[in-house]
C-alpha cells in the first residue's frame, strides 16, 4: 500500500514525547512489511533535512498561502516538510512551558490542509491517509468538506496517543480556517460550546485506534474518557488499540523469550556510569521515562526524595517538562550518583534503551494512554 501519515512531530526531526517515537518508528515497520509511506509533518525551526521540491497553495480561510516542501526520503520512506516560517519557525512546537501558542489552530490546519494539496499532486495517488493526534484532526473533516477531490474515498485512520489533548478552540476558527459554520453541532466538531479537532479525527475517520488495547476500552468510560466516552463507545465498532513496540535494544526479545533483556540491562547500566557485575544485575533497576509534569504524578515522588535513595534499588531518568521536577532529580541525582541517574531532556535511543533495559517502570499517572 501506498501511507500518507500526517503528524505534528516524528523522531529523530521534531519531539516533545512519545508521539514523535510513534511516528518515526512505525513509518519504518511498515516498510519492512512492503508498504510505502509519506510523512508530512511542519518543518520547525532547527530542521535542516531534506531538499526543496515543489512549492505549494494551501487555501485556508478567505484566502490562500503559500508553502515550500521539502523532502527526506530513506529507503520507502519519504518524510514530507512543510516550511511556512511564520507559523512553524518558533522556539517551542506548540507554546511556552507547557502553553498553548494562540494560533495553534490555524498552525495545525495548516499543516493538514497542505499535506491533502501536496497529496493531490501525486500522480501515484494513496490508498489510505493516517494522521494522529488532534494536530491532524481536521484532516478528514478537510476531506469531507470538499478539499483534494481526488483523495475523497481515500480511506482515513485516525490514532489517539492521548485523548487528553483535545485541539480545543473558540468556535470563530470555523470561519477562519474555511469551514463550513455547520460543523458546530455535536455529531461534528462542537465540544461544549466550543470546537475540539481531536473530535474531528474520531468523528470523520473510518478508523480510530489508540496505543493500546487497554486505553481503547478505558476511554470509553467516564474515569478516562475525558468527556468523549460517549462518542467513543458510539464509534467502539471501528476502534481498536495496537500496542506500541520498541526499537534500539542491543538484542530482541518478549515474554516467550527474555534472553535479551539481560543484554539490555548490562548496556543501561554502562550508560548511567554504573557497574555492570552480578551484584548490579541482582540490584532491581527502575526506569523512568516522562513528561515531568503534574499529569505524570511527579508532585507524588517529591514527597519521597529522602526514601527513594534507601530503597536498595537504583533509578534510571529521562525526561523534560515543569523547571521545579526537572530540578528535583537533578538534584537528587547529585547527592545520590550511585543510585539514581537523571538525563533531563530528549534522547530516543536512552528512552527505549530504558524501556527495554529497567527491571521495573515507575509510572505513577494520574492517567496513562497506554492503559
Amino acid at each position: 500500500m501506498r501511507i500518507l501519515m500526517v503528524a505534528s512531530e516524528a523522531a529523530p526531526f521534531a519531539k516533545t514525547g512519545g508521539l514523535a517515537d510513534v511516528v518515526g518508528a512505525l513509518p519504518r515497520a511498515l516498510s519492512r512489511l512492503g508498504h510505502s509511506v509519506d510523512l508530512v509533518i511542519p518543518r520547525y525551526r532547527g530542521v535542516t533535512a531534506g531538499e526543496s521540491v515543489g512549492r505549494i497553495r494551501v487555501p485556508l480561510g478567505r484566502q490562500g498561502t503559500d508553502a515550500l516542501v521539502f523532502a527526506h526520503r530513506e529507503g520507502d520512506i519519504r518524510t514530507l516538510f512543510v516550511d511556512h516560517p511564520a507559523f512553524f519557525d518558533r522556539e517551542y512546537l506548540y507554546g511556552p512551558a507547557g502553553q498553548d501558542y494562540p494560533d495553534n489552530p490555524e498552525r495545525f490546519a495548516f499543516l493538514s490542509r497542505a499535506a491533502l494539496e501536496w497529496a493531490a499532486t501525486c500522480p501515484d495517488g494513496y490508498d489510505v491517509i493516517h494522521t494522529h493526534d488532534w494536530q491532524s484532526g481536521l484532516v478528514p473533516v478537510f476531506l469531507r468538506q470538499g478539499a483534494a477531490p481526488s483523495l475523497r474515498r481515500v480511506p482515513v485512520v485516525f490514532t489517539i496517543h492521548n485523548l487528553a489533548y483535545q485541539g480545543m478552540a473558540d468556535p470563530s476558527w470555523l470561519t477562519r480556517l474555511g469551514l463550513s459554520g455547520d460543523l458546530m453541532r455535536p455529531d461534528a466538531l462542537e465540544f461544549w460550546g466550543r470546537i475540539s479537532l481531536l473530535k474531528g479525527g474520531i468523528v470523520f475517520s473510518q478508523m480510530v485506534t489508540t496505543v493500546s488495547p487497554r486505553y481503547a476500552m478505558e476511554i470509553q468510560t467516564p474515569e478516562y474518557g475525558c468527556g468523549f466516552e460517549g462518542l467513543l463507545r458510539s464509534r467502539s465498532g471501528n476502534l481498536v488499540g495496537i500496542v506500541n513496540g520498541i526499537d534500539y535494544l542491543p538484542e530482541p526479545f518478549d515474554a516467550s523469550g527474555l534472553d535479551g533483556k539481560t543484554a539490555a540491562k548490562r548496556v543501561l547500566l554502562e550508560l548511567a556510569g554504573w557497574p555492570r557485575d552480578e551484584a548490579s544485575m541482582r540490584q532491581p533497576l527502575v526506569g523512568l521515562v516522562s513528561r515531568m509534569v503534574d499529569q505524570k504524578g511527579f508532585d507524588l515522588l517529591t514527597e519521597l526524595a529522602e526514601a527513594l535513595p534507601t530503597l536498595g534499588a537504583r533509578f534510571v531518568v529521562l525526561g523534560t517538562g515543569e523547571r521545579r521536577y526537572e530540578d528535583f532529580w537533578r538534584t537528587l541525582a547529585a547527592k545520590s550518583p550511585d543510585c539514581v541517574s537523571a538525563t533531563i531532556g530528549f534522547d530516543e535511543g536512552l528512552a527505549h534503551r530504558i524501556e527495554g533495559g529497567a527491571d521495573l517502570f515507575l509510572m505513577p499517572s494520574r492517567f496513562e494512554p497506554c492503559g
